[in-house]
């Protein structure tokens, strides 16, 4: 151990001996550790008297700060050493020395509770009011924390009870926040504005009503706070005890005169927010004074939506028992029983069924309860509502069935469900799209199989002339192709471009969708309307094991399309060195030229593909 590490060893634990010893030797007693620390830092931080007045007998720097600003007077300050804090004030340590912070001695000891060296530094002139860089003064930071005498002391040396921090926040406020009864009433007593609001517009009633402190509420109402004082948002006070669920708080509100059906910014009252988080009480005392039951926010929703969409059975029927709307619609016609059944709320779904919900109200976009009850994959609220009425073929303003968004969402339970029930399984929308278009676009194997049994066409085509077949292959779906296959889908039928089920396979990259349909009749060179063959797609994007794939089974590598272009000229085109290899190899001509004349060496060389002419110079170009 260095002289140094043992000296500031010795300051730190209180070994007066040691460090007497070693200041005879001639020790630095201002030299600093890496944290900027000096051995009078650390008798000051651990209570250590004699030896701090070893140290300044022998010249100890008394304001000399560590890398964070603090001097050895805020340590002994923050740890409640009163001896040492006289020490160093007769020494004339800075009772105003900040830290990078800008924390103070006094604000170290108001933090703390210290109230004998709060009093100390205050007679040596320490600034009541100085703030840190976040604002907090020291009076903030004695009502945080609760300090009732360092308050005192603070208000008879002319503390600011109205200095405010940087986010605008007075002592008031943090003496509500925290529920310190007794400090709030000491600065009532001292003119401390009751309505001083912070920048967001909450005044220490909003803070008192939201966490709940009864007698603090009181308290300010008795001293003139404004019961109905908005935030900027629009919040009252009445607003967040209701949402927080303080009962008794909100009690007073509303025995103070708090208008129960204020609105804040977005539309929402007080009743919407205790719907919102399920408090039984406070909705019941909500109606009980007047609160509207079906007064909307600004998107229509009321507070039986809000309940309906949170679960909350109890509050549900509670609004139902007060008059509340059960077909009540929002902005874009949602109805309670959407959000009911869109989240799954079995209990609620029955509650509003039995009041007379109206089971088909659709929203503005045609959809019904039961298309997002199947969308959502909520099968007891599905079979529900299809027991209680629902039509089960009743379409959007797209043409989407319920059955079509069960399928879509891979919901088999619900799919058999409506299948039972009646679900008409070819009806598509308004583009031509089947239920079972969608599950093989999804890849839902047990659905198709599920839509199969029921008499699902099998080559029943879109608009664009797209069948199911089309979509498996597009998605790479090969066990669905399979079942596709085995129920007589047509291998070869073409959508309105001209595209076979095996240029999808192709153009996509599916090796094994390409093999089954290959080995059940698919016509390998089948073109669509421009000439295109599978062989042509599958060079366009690079698809090796394809290409030969087709190759294999006799692709005629010369057919050209309306452009003239061989499937070498596009291979050359796009430079698939590998593509234009395997071409070359099964008898390709190299120098078939397009219409414009030019030839796949032209075509590599103008779009600077090297190592693609190498390959065609190789060979005979």
């Amino acid at each position: 151990m260095t002289d140094v590490v043992l000296f500031f060893f010795a300051c730190e634990n209180g070994h007066d001996s040691i460090v007497q010893q070693l200041i005879n030797e001639s020790a630095e007693v201002n030299l600093c550790n890496k944290e900027g620390l000096s051995p009078l830092h650390a008798a000051c931080a651990n209570g250590h008297d004699r030896i701090v007045q070893q140290l300044i007998n022998n010249s100890a720097d008394v304001n000399l700060c560590n890398s964070e600003g603090c001097s050895p007077l805020y340590f002994a300050c923050e740890n409640g050493h009163y001896s040492i804090v006289q020490q160093l004030l007769n020494k004339s340590a800075e009772v105003n020395l900040c830290n990078k912070e800008g924390l103070s001695p006094l604000r170290a000891a108001c933090a703390n509770g210290h109230d004998s060296i709060v009093h100390q530094l205050i007679n040596k002139s320490a600034e009541v009011n100085l703030c840190n860089k976040e604002g907090f003064s020291p009076l903030h930071v004695a009502c945080t924390n609760g300090h009732d005498s360092i308050v005192q002391q603070l208000i008879n040396n002319s503390a600011d009870m109205n200095l405010c921090n940087s986010e605008g926040c007075s002592p008031l406020y943090f003496a509500c926040e925290n529920g310190h009864d007794s400090i709030v009433q000491q600065l009532l007593h001292n003119s401390a504005e009751v309505n001083l609001c912070n920048k967001e517009g909450f005044s220490p009633l909003h803070v008192a009503c939201t966490n709940g402190h009864d007698s603090i509420v009181q308290q300010l109402i008795k001293n003139k706070a404004e019961i109905n004082l908005c935030a900027k948002k629009g919040i009252s006070p009445l607003h967040v005890a209701s949402e927080n669920g303080h009962d008794s708080t909100v009690q007073q509100l509303i025995k103070n005169k708090a208008e129960i059906n204020l609105c804040a910014e977005e539309g929402i009252s007080s009743l919407h927010v205790a719907c919102e988080n399920g408090h039984d009480s406070i909705v019941q005392r909500l109606i009980k004074n007047g609160a509207d039951v079906n007064l909307c926010d600004k998107e229509g929703l009321s507070p039986l939506h809000v309940a309906c969409a949170y679960g909350h059975d109890s509050i549900v029927q509670q609004l139902i028992n007060n008059k509340a709307e059960i077909n009540l619609c929002a902005k874009e016609g949602i109805s309670p029983l959407h959000v009911a059944s869109e989240n799954g709320h079995d209990s609620i779904v029955q509650q509003l069924i039995n009041n007379k919900a109206d089971i088909n109200l659709c929203a503005e976009e045609g959809i019904s309860s039961l298309h997002v009850a199947c969308e959502n994959g909520h099968d007891s609220i599905v079979q529900r509502l299809i027991k209680d009425g629902a039509d089960v073929n009743l379409c959007n303003k797209e043409g989407f069935s319920p059955l079509y968004f069960a399928c879509e969402h891979g919901q088999d339970n619900i799919v058999q469900h409506l299948l039972e029930n009646g679900a008409k399984v070819n009806l598509y929308n308004k583009e031509g799209f089947s239920p079972l278009h969608r599950a093989c676009v999804n890849g839902h194997g047990s659905i198709v199989q599920q839509l199969i049994d029921n008499s699902a066409e099998v080559n029943l085509c879109n608009k664009k002339g797209f069948s199911p077949l089309h979509a498996a292959c597009t998605n790479g779906h090969d066990s669905i192709v399979q079942q596709l296959i085995n129920k007589s889908a047509e291998v070869n039928l073409c959508n309105k471009e001209g595209f076979s089920p095996l240029h999808m396979a192709c153009i996509n990259g599916h090796d094994c969708v390409c093999s089954l349909l290959l080995n059940n009749g698919a016509e390998v060179n089948s073109c669509h309307k421009k000439g295109l063959s599978p062989l042509h797609v599958a060079c366009v994007n690079g698809h090796d094991c394809i290409v030969q794939l087709l190759l294999n089974n006799c692709a005629e590598v010369n057919l050209c399309d309306e452009n003239g272009y061989s499937p070498l000229f596009i291979a050359c085109l796009k430079g698939h060195d590998s593509i234009v290899q395997q071409l070359l190899n099964s008898r390709a001509d190299v120098n078939l030229c397009d219409k414009e004349g030019l030839s796949p060496l032209g075509i590599a060389n103008l779009k600077g593909h090297d190592s693609t002419a190498q390959i065609l110079q190789n060979n005979g170009a």
